[in-house]
């Protein structure tokens, strides 16, 4: 099953390459996205991003 969560206000701790770990001046650095949305399917996340790159996509 596929599941659209749309107008998120905030995804948290996104980044473009997965982390061992994070620390030292690194942990002041929190990247974020405003205004996404994030696709689950059968309990992974497969999708995720701003609104504007979803499209015309229907929830």
């Amino acid at each position: 099953m596929t599941t659209l969560f749309i107008n998120i206000k905030e995804l948290i701790q996104v980044r473009d390459k997965s982390v061992e770990k994070v620390s030292g001046k690194d942990m002041s650095i929190l990247p974020t996205i405003k205004n996404a949305f994030m696709m689950i399917e059968d309990e992974i996340i497969i999708n995720f991003g701003p609104m504007e790159k979803l499209g015309n996509t229907k929830a």
